[in-house]
């Protein structure tokens, strides 16, 4: 299973999607925290 997620092309989209997700997931809550935080 990891030998496909990282040696196919659609594995590496998969994993591709996944980092993205992730990180956009960080950056919003970082986001929304922050602008939370300066609206008191």
């Amino acid at each position: 299973m990891i030998k496909e997620l990282f040696g196919t092309y659609e594995g590496q989209l998969s994993l591709l999607v996944i980092v993205t997700i992730i990180g956009m997931a960080v950056f919003f809550t970082r986001m929304f925290l922050k602008k939370m935080s300066a609206g008191e």
